[in-house]
Order: structure tokens, then sequence, then C-alpha cells
């Protein structure tokens, strides 16, 4: 990112903006604050004291009016969504209990969901039933079930470490390398899942066939009722089998009906067509039965008592059934806006930020109260305090490499000057030195 002058930062903290932000640094670096409409931040910050009784930063605003000419005052900042939405919606010291992808045939409750064929988990095969099996069990279902999986980590998110695994000639296979089971724990993790591949329906697998494209939905449930909030497509790219929007993917927005927005988002940028493969999006076609859909990931949300906003990452099979393959308590709310060119929470913007303003204080100190949190709260100061210790161990350490290089200096100087002393002497113990003493008498 070039270098800002002291005016320019002052220029953006005068308007509220938080300039050692990442969300400042991103769109900063994208070109999307080089406009700003300093009326059009006032509105923001008029509507925000008027249902929140606070300013916010209002750089998500600007980057989102920049990119889609659209002024619109209920779009929802980034730091807000992350640091005061989601302490008031959901108990975040909960969504561990969420993060291992190996329990999710246990906690979510539909038979729609990615098969696992075999799961590892802290040194345990698994079956689909969840019966435990010894090593040679689970290679001899690996290499009968299926010629071809998707192996994935079963506790990471972002699609980290997803790759294909291949059966041919009775032996394993990651990218024409031959392996076995040792070498999935090496490559993947202690914790893997060994799943079948999802046959996607055809809309969703034309812009780009390598991946399982799949839509992010989020259901949020508000005065008892569940809601549909947004929902977006995303489509690998470069024949990566990965649809992860933060790796270069495209994110397309999907309408109520299932039909498509007229354009894309690659990297904060609007496109029209697939990057790799070139497809229009105009020629995306319609996700099959999305009322379907949608009353699928209502239904899902039902069974999670404790977290009222998710974001689901849903396939499409070939026969356009709806396919779960994870939840996300996290998220964010700058790929689903921009996608759709709308805020968030659309018309219930106004009440759920005053909603958020009247309990914030009450739920971050109740979430506190809880087992979980305080257990959490103490892992992270553990956390912290080792951070601390590392940067300190790091200090000392920057410290001790001047030392030495201070003493390599001064250890060359005194080289130098010992080579330059036996020099002179060797000099006036020669007997040119002797025989020309005469000349330099005074």
């Amino acid at each position: 990112m070039k270098r800002l002058s002291k005016e320019q930062l002052e220029y953006f903290q005068s308007l509220n903006i938080d300039t050692d932000s990442k969300y400042f640094r991103s769109h900063y670096r994208r070109g999307l604050l080089n406009e700003i409409d300093e009326d059009f931040v006032e509105e923001i910050q008029a509507y925000f004291l008027k249902h929140f009784n606070e300013k916010v930063d209002p750089i998500t605003h600007i980057a989102f009016a920049n990119l889609l000419d659209n002024k619109d005052v209920r779009v929802i900042p980034q730091l807000f969504y992350r640091k005061r939405f989601l302490n008031v919606f959901n108990d975040n010291a909960m969504n561990d209990m969420y993060r291992d992808k190996g329990l999710y045939d246990i906690l979510i409750n539909t038979d729609q969901k990615a098969h696992n064929v075999v799961k590892f988990t802290r040194g345990q095969f698994i079956t689909d039933t969840n019966k435990f099996i010894d090593e040679h069990e689970a290679y001899d279902i690996i290499l009968n079930d299926r010629d071809e999986y998707i192996l994935k980590p079963s506790d990471t998110n972002n699609g980290r470490g997803i790759t294909k695994l291949k059966v041919k000639d009775n032996k394993l296979y990651i990218d024409e390398e031959e392996v076995n089971l040792e070498d999935l724990q090496k490559k993947v993790g202690y914790n893997y899942l060994i799943q079948r591949v999802i046959k996607q329906h055809e809309v969703m697998a034309k812009p780009h066939p390598n991946s399982v494209n799949t839509l992010r939905m989020a259901t949020l449930r508000w005065k008892g009722k569940i809601h549909n909030v947004y929902t977006f497509a995303r489509f690998g790219h470069s024949g990566d089998i990965k649809d992860n929007a933060g790796a270069g993917g495209l994110v397309v927005g999907v309408k109520n009906d299932g039909t498509f927005m007229d354009y894309g988002i690659v990297r904060s940028k609007k496109v029209y067509e697939h990057p790799t493969t070139n497809i229009k999006i105009s020629d995306f076609g319609q996700i099959p039965n999305m009322d379907e859909v949608n009353k699928f990931v209502r239904d899902l949300h039902r069974d999670l008592l404790l977290q009222n906003y998710v974001a689901w990452d849903i396939a499409i099979d070939q026969q356009g059934k709806p396919i779960f393959i994870e939840n996300n308590f996290y998220g964010g709310s700058w790929n689903n806006q921009i996608a759709l060119n709308q805020p968030m929470f659309g018309d219930l913007s106004d009440d759920i930020l005053q909603h958020v303003a009247k309990n914030e204080p009450v739920m971050i100190e109740k979430n506190l109260e809880s087992i979980s949190a305080r257990r959490r709260q103490r892992i992270l100061k553990l956390r912290e305090n080792e951070r601390k210790n590392k940067r300190t161990i790091n200090k000392m350490k920057k410290k001790i490499k001047r030392k030495n290089r201070k003493i390599k200096q001064l250890e060359k100087e005194n080289d130098k000057i010992h080579y330059l002393e036996n020099e002179i002497k060797r000099i006036k113990n020669s007997k040119s030195w002797r025989y020309t003493r005469f000349f330099r008498r005074k």
C-alpha cells in the first residue's frame, strides 16, 4: 500500500475512519476510498446516531458506494458486524462446539449432507455410522467405496487443506503422488474427513466444473422467526477444487427466485463473466427449487439454539436438492452486500441496530457468565501471554543480533588495527627502514 502522508491520514481520521484497520488498508489499496462524498458521510452518521446512538467507521459505506454507485446508509460496517452485532446475536464462546466438521453428522439434523466415508479423529478411524475401526478396515473401505474422494481437515475453515484423494490399482494418490494413511495425517492434520464427491447440479457446475460450487446462505432468528437474510454463490477458478472467495473465486449474488445478479465480484471488483472459463454471468441460468433451498436452511437453523445468526454453505445436487456442507458463525458483511447491491439486513436494518444498541451491554455480560466463555477467556489470556512472551523473546533476539553485529564490526576494526600494527612493526624492522633513518631525522 502506498505510504500515506500525515495530512491524508488526518483527513481519513477526521471522518471517523480507523486507519489502522485491515478493512481500511484493503479498500484503500483497491482504490475504493478515492472519492469521498462528505455529505453522504454525514448522512451515515446521522442514521447510526438515530438507530444505534453512536457514530461508525464509514469506510464500508464509502467503498460500497464507489464500487456500486449506490449510497445506502443502511449498509452494515464490517467492524460493526464482527465486534458488535455478533456479540449480541450469538454466543460466540459456543462456536467451537461446531468447529469440528466430523461432528456434523451428529449435530446437524438432516440426511442431506456431505457423506463421510471415513473420519480420522484424534488418531482413530471412524466409519460413516460412527463405528471405531482399525487402519486396515479403514483402508479397505476407502479402496472399495469410490475411486475419488474429497479429503479435508475437519477443524479448519476457508477451504484450507482441501484436496482430492484418488484410488487407482488399489493404491491411494494425491496429485499423482502415491500416499498411505500415515501420509494423510502428515499432509492434512490430526483430524480429517474422507468424503464422497458431490455430483452437483448443472447450473452450479457450468461456470467452473472442477470445483464443488456452493451457496453461502445466511439465516437470522428474529423475534422467534427465522429469516433468510441473503444468498450468494461461490465459484472456483483456474481448475482449483475449492470455491473460496478469499482465494480469488467468483462471487455472484442470488435473488430469492434463484436467478443470479447480472454481475459478479472477484477480489472486490465487478466482473461480468467467469475469470477462468469466460462464461457470461448472464448465461449462468437459474438455481432450481430455490423455495425449497431457502426452507432447508431455515429448518437447519431451528435446531441451533445458541446462535441466532448462521451462514450456511450449501451445495445443490444433480436433482436440485440442497446438500449441507458446513455452517459458519462469523463470515463477513462485505461480499454479501456488494454481491447483492443491498444492505445486509434490508428492511430489518433499523430494528436490528436498535436491538444491538439496547442489548449489547447486557448480552456481553451474560455471555461472559457462561462456563464456556470463562474457559475461553482463560485460554485467550494464556494465548495473549504466550504472544507477549514471544514478542519479548523476539525483541531480545533482535537486540542480541544488533549487539552481535556491533561486536563483529568491532572485531573487524580490531583486526584492521592489529594488521596495521603488524605492518608498522614489519616496516620498522626492515632494512630499508633502517637504511633510510638518516633522511627521517629532523
